[in-house]
């Protein structure tokens, strides 16, 4: 066995170049399976009760609003909240760029030299949802700082405050009290980072809104938290409400509006039952995607070893001739094989988990 060993080493040693271009094959051959597997696995996550109250945050319900409609009275920043409910907070959103000296743009004099430009299509680092609301405190958990003081103006050239999403503090390489750029179409702006808030939910979120209100405007939970009267200095003039989130009043009928809907979690349950023949379709996507990768990196990895056995056929035949039996040349190309595997099975898991990290980290 120990024979077999050396001999399968020195056959590696002895065509570098053959043995790595193996090894490649065979690591982009398990990063293709890692990757697909994990990919239809992150689609397929399925929400349950307890994560759909994650999603909800401290509200019990969520007031979706339709585009380009005539809103109520007190879906107005910080109006007195309609029959039925005991709290109410109003959001908005608009898009920007952001520009940070941690990623990499460094001002050339002080704070006030970073700038982002207008968030047009194709921009390197791509287009940020800026919310601005009138909630005093935080939707969700903190997980470092301070929430937003709603109607404090920060004077002209004074960095103003935000909050960002855990995710998107990642993506942007900002931590507390770091000072980045937030471009619009009313100019850059400078921000101060005083607060980081946990994510909540991520694309299967979306869908659960879609299914349970498909004609309104889906909810922006995660992005750049500003106070309404700074959303608005960015925007520069006036917005209206996108969504409203509540607590309601036990035993009160909530007097609502035709252009408004009400989102709760059993809503969002049955809209998630709903969705179930989609995921079925999904799960056979996965398994069909699953099994041509398999295949593939089969074909690879076959495509591989063969070549390298029937390149030292002689070779075999040689050391046959003189001494080698025929177990030993089995066992020395096992080994060889189970080195390239080896090899190709910690490289693509390496290499494909880098990659979903780098991918779920840049994404919002």
């Amino acid at each position: 066995m120990f024979f077999a060993f050396r001999l399968a080493y020195y056959q590696l040693l002895g065509n570098p170049v053959r043995s790595l271009l193996t090894v490649l094959g065979m690591i982009a051959a398990s990063t293709l399976v890692a990757w697909t597997v994990a990919s239809y696995d992150g689609a397929l996550a399925e929400f349950d009760a307890e994560e759909i109250a994650d999603l909800l945050g401290k509200y019990d319900c969520f007031l979706l609003t339709k585009k380009d409609t005539t809103q109520a009275d007190w879906l107005a920043p910080s109006a007195k909240p309609p029959s039925g409910f005991s709290l109410l907070e109003r959001f908005c959103s608009i898009e920007v760029t952001c520009r940070s000296a941690s990623g990499g743009r460094r001002p050339s004099r002080g704070e006030g030299h970073l700038t982002a430009p207008p968030p047009l299509k194709g921009l390197p680092g791509g287009i940020h949802l800026l919310i601005g609301t009138d909630a005093t405190t935080p939707p969700r958990p903190l997980q470092q700082g301070n929430w937003l003081t709603p109607q404090t103006i920060a004077e002209d050239g004074t960095p103003l405050p935000c909050v960002l999403n855990s995710s998107l503090a990642r993506q942007l390489k900002l931590q507390l009290n770091e000072v980045f750029a937030a471009g619009s179409f009313a100019g850059s702006f400078p921000m101060r980072v005083i607060g980081i808030i946990e994510d909540a939910g991520g694309r299967k979120t979306r869908e659960l809104w879609k299914n349970a209100a498909a004609d309104f405007q889906q909810p922006v939970l995660n992005g750049i938290f500003v106070s309404w009267s700074t959303a608005e200095k960015i925007a520069g003039g006036t917005l209206t409400t996108s969504y409203a989130a509540g607590k309601r009043m036990p035993g009160r009928q909530a007097d609502l509006q035709a252009d408004v809907k009400l989102v709760d979690a059993d809503m969002l349950l049955r809209a998630k039952q709903q969705s179930s023949n989609a995921d079925s379709r999904l799960r056979l996507q996965s398994w069909t995607a699953s099994g041509l990768s398999l295949l593939i990196s089969f074909f690879i990895i076959f495509t591989s070893l063969s070549m390298g056995v029937e390149e030292r056929v002689r070779q075999y035949a040689l050391l046959r001739s003189v001494a080698l039996t025929r177990r030993q040349l089995v066992q020395s190309i096992l080994l060889e094989s189970l080195l390239f595997a080896l090899l190709g099975w910690l490289g693509g898991l390496l290499a494909g988990s880098t990659l979903l990290k780098f991918f779920s980290d840049a994404a919002i």
